[in-house]
């Protein structure tokens, strides 16, 4: 059974007139990007996937259609057999590179037990699941108590991943979770991801990156985007059978022959 199916999907945003052209009614053309492009995959089972791409190769919109955030323009997306995209929503845990999700006045925990009511969990979910996840990302619990506005960077991304993960979603979508983070923190975040969420749990992960190691040494399969196409899905061990190379030679020779 297919948990998660992409039929020949496109995205595409059209750029929205400005005030002037309003006002004269003008009907000129707007300017569309095609962020994705006839994409279409399949995933039977529990597994991480990695996903390279340069900037504005789609892999952000890939994340957001995943989530429910967004809808195709053509296409067909099935999610864990789920028609409901406010299931879906429960089901997907989207962690963006840039979260303006948080109450920069509120502490964080404030800001934390907000997420946990909003997703339904009780007093006693929320506190052992933050726990944990505090262990696995080093964070001093008395950083809970400080107000969100005057995080680290570092620690902004940590709640970040603490929100997305808090509702143990079946689909975690990870938008470059180890950016800003110290290295040892890295480190155990994903081992907490390979070991526990994927092989422990069960789950599937979509984890997006520009770290060719660390793509390389955490994911069952690769996904390489190039202007919004899917060029390469398949396993590392698939790849180096049939080019015999390192992923980010790789990466760079599919780019170079899609120029």
């Amino acid at each position: 059974m297919k948990k998660i199916s992409f039929k020949s999907v496109n995205k595409i945003f059209t750029a929205n007139l400005d005030f002037r052209d309003l006002i004269s009614l003008s009907l000129k053309k707007t300017s569309a990007t095609k962020a994705l492009d006839n994409i279409s995959f399949d995933i039977h089972e529990s597994s991480l996937i990695g996903i390279l791409g340069e900037n504005g190769a789609g892999k952000t919109t890939l994340l957001k259609l995943l989530s429910g955030l967004l809808i195709p323009d053509s296409g067909e997306i099935s999610l864990l057999g789920l028609k409901d995209n406010s299931e879906i929503k429960k089901r997907t845990g989207l962690l963006l590179n840039q979260d303006r999700s948080f109450y920069w006045r509120l502490t964080a925990e404030e800001n934390i037990n907000f997420f946990a009511s909003m997703y339904g969990l009780d007093k006693k979910t929320t506190r052992e699941r933050t726990e944990r996840l505090f262990e696995v990302l080093n964070i001093d619990k008395t950083i809970y108590k400080k107000r969100f506005d005057t995080l680290s960077s570092g620690m902004m991304k940590k709640f970040s991943i603490i929100r997305a993960l808090l509702h143990n979603p079946d689909i975690a979508l990870l938008d470059e979770p180890t950016k800003n983070l110290d290295y040892a923190s890295s480190l155990r975040f994903n081992a907490f991801v390979r070991n526990y969420l994927v092989k422990e749990q069960g789950k599937i992960v979509f984890y997006v990156s520009h770290d060719m190691r660390e793509i390389e040494e955490i994911s069952d399969k690769i996904m390489i985007l190039r202007n919004g196409k899917l060029l390469i899905f398949s396993t590392i061990k698939e790849l180096r059978e049939r080019q015999e190379t390192s992923l980010a030679n790789i990466f760079v020779k599919t780019a170079r022959h899609y120029e």
